[in-house]
């Protein structure tokens, strides 16, 4: 299999520590932007960063509906865990 260094390693237990941070605010009520929050902060205070935006589109149902983009607000506010 290989060695892995020690960047890698670093990456893989920064990246297991904030699953962990965001596993414990998925609780009913929170919102999709506190687990996002609790994931940069872990990676933030590991020096890392984490990837800004998401670049997919949902399809629409219908032809003439504008597919949603997830970077545009809902209009019904964040959803609700």
């Amino acid at each position: 299999m290989g060695e892995v260094s020690p960047e890698a390693l670093r990456l893989i237990e920064v990246t297991h520590a904030s699953l962990d941070a965001a596993i414990e605010v998925m609780l009913v009520g929170n919102r999709l932007g506190d687990i996002g929050h609790a994931v940069s902060s872990v990676a933030e205070a590991a020096g890392l960063s984490v990837v800004d935006g998401c670049n997919f589109r949902m399809k629409s149902r219908k032809k003439e509906e504008k597919p949603w983009d997830v970077s545009e607000p809902l209009p019904f506010g964040p959803p609700l865990l």
